[in-house]
């Protein structure tokens, strides 16, 4: 699973994960498009919940998600702790980080950062999940 709007590459197998249509249409017909929740724009809702409340309800749209296509057939969730290219430095509320990570848990599901714009000391911190204690079970870093 992976989130929208994403990137995470443009060859064809990170295309399968970049939540990015336009990018990804071309190719769409020789890849299996992962399923996507979306990412945690939490400081555009207009409604009345806190931005706490707003993480933990961007996070169980993971949950939401896990469960329709079958926790069994869930490998990973894959997220930039801090967004990139398609998000412009999108840095969800707090809440979110520590629900994902117990909701990976919970399913026995892989917690995978992209971190090759926000890592390697980027952000002040060698990993941008690392300002939320996120711990991920891998981490995709790049030259930079």
């Amino acid at each position: 699973i992976t989130r929208f709007p994403s990137y995470h590459g443009g060859t064809l197998g990170s295309l399968s994960i970049t939540g990015d249509d336009a990018l990804a249409e071309t190719f769409t017909p020789m890849m299996r498009v992962m399923p996507t929740v979306p990412a945690p724009t939490a400081w555009r809702d207009r409604d009345n919940f806190s931005m706490e409340q707003r993480g933990v309800r961007y996070a169980d749209m993971l949950e939401e998600k896990i469960l329709a296509e079958g926790p069994e057939s869930v490998v990973a969730f894959i997220m930039e702790p801090i967004g990139g290219a398609a998000t412009s430095a999108l840095v969800a509320p707090d809440s979110y980080y520590a629900r994902i990570r117990e909701i990976c848990d919970r399913y026995g599901i892989l917690l995978i950062h992209d971190e090759v714009m926000s890592g390697a000391g980027r952000t002040g911190k060698f990993l941008g999940g690392d300002h939320w204690n996120c711990k991920p079970d891998i981490v995709a870093l790049s030259k930079g």
